[in-house]
């Protein structure tokens, strides 16, 4: 749905980003108008946002909606994406209301947000409440060892390669996995985060990271679209050499809504595999292609390489 709209629809993404990342000021403001004609806006703020989205989706619609744009915009990277299989093969029925949260549940997020939920509308709590000292929720703390090893974990993903998928998929890696593992740590009654709930946690957004980048290589949309601006380029080049703005302006068409990006990418991706070469300047000029004394940028020059 994102992908087919504009407006305000095609800004879902960057929003959601942005709530993903809030600080823990525990205030975020939004603007409420009811029409563009109104001129008066009134921000209301929202205490304390835990943003949580579900969804669920067949493998082949999911890839096919997922761009470039999401790897590099940092929205795929925020999720956190398993592949369940093809379910029961057995029919199975419920034993209990799917609308309806368990009591344990209720209990521990009454605890956590101190008594206020999980009803809908509920008001955060900011002010203090006999026995709590401190205004909001709690926090929780280091177990030992968790701060090193998440620490650990960053460095990592800092060290690979900067232009790479797995690094723009990995850098919210440890963010991900410290968050399943303090939700895992309340969930077990702790009030610190464990080595063990940690590395559960990493576990399971490792596996969300390399899940996403096995699809982004083989199924996604943008691997496809990809290999067919490339075949294009090559086709133009049949023709004979042609200067790389040519290139760009024949290929205008092509790169759609991926932008003039994508046929750099292309160009550099086949020059790199000999799908295409890059003409010298002094064989510009034996074969007739530039001038001897030609002023200005020198202009690149592209024709089909040996691998055909």
């Amino acid at each position: 749905m994102i992908q087919d709209q504009s407006g305000n629809v095609s800004e879902l993404p960057s929003t959601l980003c942005k709530l993903w990342g809030q600080k823990p000021t525990g205030r975020y403001g939004v603007i409420v108008r009811a029409n563009r004609q109104e001129k008066e806006q009134e921000i209301v703020q929202i205490q304390w946002p835990a943003l949580s989205i579900a969804g669920a989706s067949v493998g082949q619609p999911f890839w096919d909606a997922c761009g470039d744009d999401d790897i590099s915009g940092g929205f795929l990277n925020r999720c956190l994406i398993f592949d369940i299989g093809v379910g029961a093969l057995d029919p199975v029925e419920p034993t209990r209301d799917p609308d309806r949260l368990d009591d344990w549940f209720v209990k521990a997020l009454r605890e956590v947000t101190r008594n206020a939920g999980p009803e809908q509308g509920a008001v955060p709590i900011m002010g203090p409440m006999p026995g709590f000292e401190a205004m909001g929720p709690f926090r929780m703390g280091w177990g030992a060892g968790v701060q090193e090893a998440y620490l650990d974990s960053v460095s990592d993903v800092r060290k690979l390669p900067a232009d790479s998928r797995k690094r723009e998929l990995s850098i919210r890696t440890p963010e991900i996995a410290l968050r399943e593992a303090t939700k895992l740590a309340r969930c077990c009654g702790a009030r610190n985060v464990s080595l063990e709930h940690f590395e559960w946690g990493w576990a399971w957004a490792s596996h969300s990271r390399d899940l996403v980048l096995r699809g982004a290589n083989e199924r996604r949309k943008v691997k496809r679209d990809f290999e067919a601006i490339c075949d294009h380029i090559k086709h133009l080049l049949e023709e004979g050499p042609m200067m790389w703005m040519d290139i760009r302006v024949r290929s205008r068409s092509a790169a759609g809504s991926f932008g003039m990006g994508i046929i750099d990418d292309a160009i550099t991706h086949m020059s790199h595999s000999d799908e295409i070469r890059e003409i010298e300047k002094e064989e510009q000029t034996l074969r007739g292609l530039r001038k001897p004394v030609q002023r200005g940028a020198l202009a690149r020059w592209f024709e089909r390489g040996k691998r055909r």
